[in-house]
């Protein structure tokens, strides 16, 4: 299966930053099936929103934090038909060789400490993948979480990305990975 079928994958989205969290006209975001509140990160900065997505960074010290969310449509009738755990266990392993052949091998980085799984988070089931990459220059520590409004038969997903960088593992001495997790216990589902 080509991730070409997916509507829209990880993208670096770059953008001016003109507002914080705190400063958007309600903190409740709206995407076409899913909202959340910003509340958890208020102080973040705004660098990407829009109707499906949208990006947060801040910076602590030396390090260097992104939140993103993603609204993704399933395209492919079969993989709308699968489960949950199924289209999440293609997504990530879309993203794992991604990662594989176009950093790895390529010699960008090094990728470690990869692990699948799922969390409960409140009354919903994220399918999880968690990593690190190693660079000479960089070392980034990564959380990908996917949320399905139903077991089977979905048409579309969310997507939560938390990442923080910084030169090197020792230089990351803050970590917001908690105020990611509580953006995630507000993740709602609504149909329109």
């Amino acid at each position: 299966m080509s991730i070409t079928q997916y509507f829209m994958t990880f993208l670096v989205l770059i953008g001016c930053s003109t507002s914080t969290a705190a400063e958007l006209a309600t903190p409740r975001i709206e995407f076409e099936h899913f909202s959340f509140s910003s509340s958890p990160i208020d102080t973040w900065k705004v660098v990407e929103k829009s109707s499906n997505h949208a990006v947060f960074t801040t910076s602590h010290g030396q390090g260097r934090y992104r939140i993103t969310i993603i609204g993704n449509d399933i395209l492919d009738p079969q993989l709308r038909a699968s489960t949950a755990k199924d289209v999440a266990d293609d997504f990530r392993n879309q993203e794992k060789y991604g990662m594989m052949e176009f950093g790895v091998k390529q010699g960008m980085y090094e990728l470690r400490d990869l692990t699948m799984g799922d969390e409960q988070i409140g009354n919903k089931v994220f399918y999880t993948m968690k990593y690190a990459t190693f660079h000479p220059q960089t070392f980034q520590s990564a959380r990908l979480y996917l949320y399905f409004p139903f077991e089977k038969n979905n048409h579309y997903f969310l997507i939560g990305h938390y990442s923080e960088a910084a030169p090197n593992q020792a230089s990351l001495k803050h970590s917001y990975v908690s105020n990611f997790m509580k953006l995630l216990t507000t993740v709602s589902h609504h149909e329109k």
